[in-house]
């Protein structure tokens, strides 16, 4: 479940998975999509893509953005 809380979660929400590449080019230059949120939704897909190292980047980027005490 997304964190309502999170800025980026409802234009997450709307978004196809097959666009990665286009939201990460966006969450570079949008402070409001650098969230965890944001990441954990890149990660999926990339993974959905096949691509296991460009999701990887972004599960480092949410430990990173995220509190130590985020359950995620």
């Amino acid at each position: 479940l997304p964190d309502a809380s999170d800025p980026a979660a409802v234009l997450l929400g709307g978004l196809a998975a097959d666009t990665p590449d286009r939201i990460a080019e966006r969450a570079q230059g949008d402070l409001a999509l650098r969230t965890v949120e944001t990441a954990l939704w890149l990660c999926r897909a990339y993974l959905d893509a096949g691509n296991a190292a460009r999701a990887e980047e972004w599960v480092a980027r949410a430990k990173g953005w995220s509190d130590d005490y985020d359950w995620r």
